[in-house]
């Protein structure tokens, strides 16, 4: 039976936790994973953009966290008290970037 997984986090996984991640998915066939990121960890180290590339090649889904992401995260797992998100000013811009780094990267 195939797993979907979705894991959203502040910030993608250091080059150690990528590894892991890899190894696990390699073990695991029947698992999907996408991680959405809101910001992307020490992007510019070489080790690390080989870790994000070994965790893409192993079938794992990364994506930079876009508003509605945060919204869906915000409405889902945060105990609001009703009260709404305020995405900062440049929330779509800092999307727009992280995406582009990450698809220099995995590319």
């Amino acid at each position: 039976m195939l797993t979907d997984e979705a894991r959203y986090v502040s910030s993608g996984p250091c080059s150690a936790c990528a590894s892991k991640i890899t190894e696990v998915l390699k073990s695991r066939k029947n698992v999907r994973l996408t991680i959405f990121a809101a910001r992307l960890l020490d992007w510019e180290d070489p080790e690390q953009q080989e870790a994000l590339r070994a965790l893409n090649a192993a079938g794992c889904k990364l994506r930079a966290m876009k508003p509605l992401d945060f919204s869906y995260t915000w409405d889902t797992f945060v105990e609001t008290d009703e009260e709404p998100l305020n995405l900062w000013e440049d929330c779509k811009e800092n999307y727009e970037y992280y995406q582009e780094k990450l698809a220099e990267i995995l590319q």
